[in-house]
């Protein structure tokens, strides 16, 4: 191979500042890089420079994270990091977002240039030191079960932008090393030099030109930033984010099938269950669900639910600030997020072992003492906007929205999409009302533990955090789906840019009980028709670049039912095309079912599928032994049950799933 030639950027190139409008962005943007110096990341010179870019985009980010907590920033939302184009052609970069673009890059400009001349103050430099540190510690616990895919993805990296690759115990110890040689006179006087040296790349884009400011309006702005005379907030230190409660005692105990799980029920009608896993060293998981979610609000509050609890996870909790929160976290390896859906809701999370009492801790006030910051409620409106407008933009998003409406028929009691008139009508104290009335205190909350811990460690923290949250009025979800009216029901919606792909959509369900049998059969059929998709709509009729994607499920809430989902992206002159061989096909497998080869393909292929085994799935597993009757669907059960399965039980199941007389289809086309 002839030696490959790396481009390099000059540091000291000049100044950009551009202005694009593009109908198809579903929001605005602000975009400010730096270009910094070459490197060679395999060397010791590379190494330093790439940990000095990522302590100070970590630190600006910080920065501006904290003046949008505050309230004192005019942007809504920031975030930076080093990036490299090629082996050398690197930067530091920052995206920005807020309702005035041009004082937004203005603030940030400033911000830039104060830093530039200041420097940075020891606390911040050690809270940037404290992240870099989490990181590799965390990289360092998850070494031994690190998966094929992200070693490919990583040597993929190495050999072609020459990323790390060495050893995770001598990284660590190396950046450790060079972390504690780093001071703020070193990085200051390098940022400083950096800003002396390296123009702004400035791009400002949005979907509207009536919206942005002109490319002269924006660089006065560029030109007039200057350094500000700032004070850095001062903070309150947390210690802890709250004191330990006293333990309560759990009504009830027991030991699962499922992965040995133990089972601890509280008073308060929440239960916790744990079991220990070494799947992923150095992780713990947990997932947590109870009944009820947004069917049990009115049909105007129904759509405000699920952006007022996102609004709740981007706050502070109880008196905390959020700036205090983050700064106490900045070490931790935790996660903590809230969510709910039409029947339900719970927590996802996920924690080192030696963090895992603040994910307790935060599960705790999350659902005792949640609160709703006006930065938090700006960020998710504006997120929130941006998703309105991706119904016209993307044909994916159109279509899902069509389905979703179709599967609704005009069912004034069940509003599941959320408009702009309604999304105007929603308030910081409404949003936290609403989080309240579903999230607020347990009455039949499950929550999984899986992890790399021990059963001690687990059950002290659930009698602590989980057994004393106060209990709230029992419930259950509603059911306000209307049954499905017969016939073919279709939809034409046009979204996206002219030139852009197609969608078309296709949802078949039939009212069925089902068993673990019917789940894992469902799962043969899926990779059935997922290889006719790839073979008939790529291969043979070209109408497709990857074919498209299927899905056949059971689901039990709100109606036991079953589940056909076939989308495919493709020709938008050609989908009626594609529909007429969909339809042939799904006709002939709710016939004859697969043919021989395509069953031994799939037997195959979901057999080693249950040879694999995650947290997730032993998650599953103990939340089915837990609240539902029957037999538990293992991974070895599902083995079992791939080997008794025979071409003939596919080809019921394709006659039981496949209504070839009653669906919902969706067209999408881009504008022309």
């Amino acid at each position: 191979h002839p030696p490959r030639e790396e481009p390099e950027i000059a540091i000291d190139g000049p100044r950009v500042v551009e202005v694009l409008d593009d109908p198809g962005l579903d929001g605005t943007f602000i975009s400010i890089d730096y270009r910094t110096p070459s490197r060679n990341p395999g060397t010791f010179g590379g190494e330093q420079l790439d940990l000095w870019d990522s302590l100070i985009t970590t630190i600006i980010t910080n920065r501006v994270d904290e003046a949008i907590t505050s309230g004192t920033s005019s942007l809504v939302r920031g975030r930076g990091e080093p990036f490299n184009v090629a082996r050398r052609m690197s930067f530091i970069g920052f995206n920005l977002d807020g309702p005035d673009l041009a004082e937004g890059t203005g603030e940030f400009v400033s911000l830039m240039k104060t830093l530039a001349r200041d420097g940075f103050s020891p606390a911040e430099l050690e809270r940037a030191k404290e992240a870099e540190r989490a990181n590799l510690e965390r990289e360092l616990a998850g070494i031994g079960t690190r998966q094929d895919a992200q070693w490919a993805d990583l040597y993929t990296q190495h050999f072609l932008g020459g990323a790390d690759a060495s050893d995770a115990g001598d990284r660590r110890d190396r950046i450790i090393a060079l972390l504690d040689t780093v001071t703020t006179s070193d990085l200051a006087g390098y940022f400083r030099w950096l800003m002396e040296n390296s123009e702004p790349l400035v791009l400002v884009v949005g979907p509207d030109p009536a919206e942005l400011p002109t490319v002269e309006e924006l660089e006065a702005v560029v030109d007039t930033a200057s350094a500000a005379d700032e004070q850095l907030e001062q903070v309150a230190v947390l210690d802890a984010l709250m004191d330990r409660p006293d333990p309560a005692e759990p009504v009830a105990v027991r030991t699962l099938e499922a992965a040995g799980g133990q089972e601890w029920a509280f008073e308060n009608g929440a239960t916790v269950i744990f079991a220990e896993s070494q799947i992923a060293e150095g992780n713990v998981d947990i997932f947590g669900l109870s009944e009820g979610g947004w069917s049990l609000l009115p049909p105007a509050a129904q759509p405000l639910l699920d952006p007022s609890v996102s609004m709740v996870a981007s706050s502070g909790v109880s008196d905390l600030s959020k700036v205090a929160m983050d700064r106490y976290l900045t070490d931790k390896v935790v996660y903590v997020e809230p969510f709910v859906y039409e029947t339900g809701e719970g927590i996802q999370a996920q924690a080192s072992p030696e963090d895992l009492e603040v994910a307790f801790q935060l599960i705790h006030l999350y659902l005792t003492a949640p609160r709703v910051d006006d930065s938090a409620f700006d960020r998710v409106l504006l997120q929130q906007t941006e998703a309105l407008r991706a119904v016209q933009n993307r044909p994916q998003v159109a279509a899902n929205q069509a389905l979703t409406d179709a599967l609704n028929g005009g069912n004034l009691d069940r509003n599941p999409l959320l408009d702009r008139a309604e999304l105007d009508t929603l308030t910081p104290d409404l949003a936290l009302d609403l989080y309240r009335q579903r999230m607020q205190g347990v009455d039949d909350l499950v929550l999984v533990v899986v992890g790399d811990v021990g059963q001690g460690a687990v059950e002290d923290l659930a009698r602590r955090y989980i057994g004393t949250i106060p209990a709230r009025q029992s419930d259950t979800f509603a059911d306000l789906v209307d049954p499905r009216q017969p016939g073919v029901i279709t939809v034409e919606e046009t979204a996206g840019p002219a030139g852009g792909a197609g969608i078309l959509t296709m949802l078949f369900t039939t009212p069925t009980a089902y068993n673990d049998v019917d789940r894992v059969h469902a799962q043969i059929l899926q990779a059935v028709m997922e290889e006719r998709l790839f073979t008939k709509i790529r291969e043979q009729l070209g109408a497709s670049y990857n074919g498209g994607s299927a899905s056949v499920s059971f689901i039990d809430e709100p109606d036991a039912e079953s589940q056909l989902f076939i989308n495919v992206a493709g020709d938008p002159d050609r989908l009626d095309e594609i529909r007429t061989t969909l339809l042939g096909e799904l006709t002939d497998l709710d016939t004859a079912g697969p043919t021989a080869a395509e069953y031994e393909r799939a037997i195959a292929v979901i057999g080693d599928n249950y040879n694999f085994i995650s947290n997730g799935d032993i998650i599953d597993q103990l939340l089915e032994e837990s609240t539902e009757d029957g037999p538990v669907l293992t991974n070895q059960a599902g083995f079992s049950i791939v080997a008794d399965t025979s071409r003939s039980d596919i080809a019921r199941l394709a006659d039981r799933v496949i209504d070839t007389d009653s669906w919902i289809e969706v067209f999408v086309t881009p504008a022309r």
